[in-house]
């Protein structure tokens, strides 16, 4: 789940169905022209299954740009470490720990607002808390 974008790039096979409703949702007229109405309730079911897709790949993609995010952040705790000599980066003023501490705030607080958001799936809860929950604990330490 947190490596979307990477295992994406080469033939955007995981985002085929969002350009599919997107198409779908601006061609809609033109799509259902001259169909029965049975035909019409197929594509109106295929819509939904879209729809669905869609509300899954966004919420993917949010973690994946959550999980490279903290990544760089814990680069940038880990450079006020001491014991690594020749730090160049334990100057910077961005890497200070107040600046450090705000951020980290806001990323925690990221992911406990998609927690709630997800609260009505539970298994998407568990699987974010299973991808996302170690790096984000790391972050309160």
């Amino acid at each position: 789940m947190t490596q979307l974008l990477h295992h994406n790039l080469p033939y955007q096979r995981y985002t085929l169905p969002t350009l599919y409703n997107y198409l779908g949702q601006n061609y809609w007229g033109f799509l259902t022209k001259d169909l029965s109405p049975e035909e019409i309730k197929d594509l109106e079911e295929a819509k939904k299954h879209l729809e669905n897709y869609e509300k899954i790949y966004s919420i993917t993609e949010y973690c994946s740009t959550l999980n490279d995010a903290v990544n760089i952040l814990e680069k940038r705790i880990m450079t006020n470490n001491p014991t690594i000599p020749m730090n160049i980066y334990r100057k910077c003023g961005n890497n200070s720990k107040e600046n450090l501490f705000a951020e980290i705030e806001l990323f925690l607080k990221a992911y406990y607002d998609l927690m709630d958001d997800c609260k009505d799936f539970p298994l998407w809860q568990r699987k974010l808390e299973e991808d996302l929950g170690g790096i984000i604990s790391f972050l309160g330490i």
